[in-house]
C-alpha cells in the first residue's frame, strides 16, 4: 500500500495510507454501505427528537477495546467531543463545523448518547459515520499516540508497526461481530510509496494483494493471468481547469472550443483502459 503521509492519528489523518491502517482497528457508530444506507455498528439505533436538533444514540453492549477494556458511551461522548472541539484541530472539523460545538455530546447512562446541534440536521448520523472517516471511536482515556498501541473496537489488533516501512496485525479474538470475523489470522501490511514497485510487487508475489493503482500505470495487470482486479465504482473524477480571470479564457467562446476538442471517448479507451464513465462535463454522475 502507499506509505502513509504522518503519523497515524484518528484526530488529524487524512491520507489514503494512513486511513487504510486506521480502519484495520478503528471502527464507526454506522457504516455507509454502497447504498448510502446506514448500517448499525456501534451504535445499534438512533432518534432524532422533533426537529432533529438533537439526536440520540444506543450504543451497542457487549464491545470491548482490543486491550480488553469494555466500550462504553462515555467513549462514544469523549470521541464525538474530542473532534468537534476547535482547540484539537481535527480534520472532521471540516463536517461538524456549524453542526457541533465542543461539549455537544453526553452520556445520559451507560448506553445512551446524547448530541445536541447548533441547528437542525436531519443528516447527522451520517457525520458520525464512516463517512466521517475520522471518527473511529476511542476509549476516554486516549490521550494522543495513537502508534503505540492502536487502540480501537475493530477485528484486527496491532503487533508491530514501523514508521514509514509497514505493520502487522492479527485477528481480534474478543471482536464483538462473530457473524463477520476476520477470515485469516494475521495480515501484513508493507508501505511503498510509488505506483510501480507496488506494481511489481504483486506481479513478483511479495504481495498478495495491492491497494489500487491507476488505469494508465497498471495496464500489465489487466492481462496477467495470476491476477484478479476488482472494480470499484467510486466519485473520483478528472477535470481541465482554465483560470476564466485570464486571457483565453476570459472569452467563453474559448472555453467552448476547448470542451469541443475533447474526445472524451478517446480519453475512456486511451487512458483508462476503458475503466471510466463519461461524466457528461459535471462531477455530479448519476450512481
Amino acid at each position: 500500500m502507499v506509505t502513509p503521509t504522518k503519523a497515524i492519528d484518528p484526530i488529524s489523518i487524512a491520507d489514503e495510507g494512513g486511513l487504510l491502517i486506521l480502519g484495520q482497528v478503528g471502527e464507526f457508530l454506522a457504516w455507509s454501505g454502497e447504498d448510502l444506507k446506514l448500517e448499525p455498528r456501534l451504535a445499534e439505533s438512533w432518534t432524532p427528537n422533533s426537529d432533529a436538533s438533537v439526536w440520540t444514540f444506543k450504543i451497542r453492549q457487549g464491545v470491548t477495546f482490543n486491550d480488553g477494556t469494555p466500550m462504553t458511551a462515555d467513549d462514544v461522548a469523549f470521541t464525538i467531543n474530542l473532534h468537534a472541539n476547535p482547540a484539537n484541530g481535527s480534520n472532521a472539523l471540516s463536517a461538524f463545523k456549524g453542526v457541533l460545538a465542543a461539549g455537544a455530546a453526553t452520556s445520559t447512562d451507560p448506553t445512551t448518547v446524547k448530541v445536541v446541534l447548533e441547528a437542525p440536521n436531519g443528516n447527522f448520523p451520517y457525520l458520525v459515520s464512516s463517512d466521517n472517516y475520522n471518527l473511529t471511536i476511542l476509549p476516554k482515556t486516549y490521550t494522543g499516540n495513537f502508534e503505540k498501541t492502536f487502540p480501537g473496537t475493530g477485528p484486527w489488533k496491532m503487533t508491530s508497526y514501523q514508521t514509514g516501512s509497514g505493520a502487522s496485525f492479527a485477528r481480534n479474538p474478543s471482536y464483538w461481530d462473530k457473524s463477520n470475523p476476520p477470515p485469516l489470522d494475521s495480515v501484513n501490511f508493507k508501505f511503498i510509496a510509488d505506483e510501480q514497485p507496488r506494481i511489481l510487487a504483486l506481479q513478483g508475489n511479495t504481495a498478495q494483494m495491492i491497494q489500487d493503482f491507476s488505469a494508465s500505470g497498471g495496464q500489465a495487470l489487466y492481462t496477467d493471468p495470476n491476477v484478479t482486479v476488482l472494480d470499484v465504482k467510486s466519485t473520483s473524477h478528472r477535470q481541465v481547469h482554465m483560470r476564466t480571470d485570464m486571457e483565453p479564457f476570459t472569452d467563453k467562446r474559448v472555453r467552448q472550443a476547448m470542451a469541443l476538442a475533447i474526445s472524451r471517448p478517446d480519453l475512456v479507451q486511451g487512458l483508462w483502459n476503458g475503466k471510466a464513465q463519461i461524466g457528461n462535463d459535471s462531477p455530479f454522475f448519476k450512481i
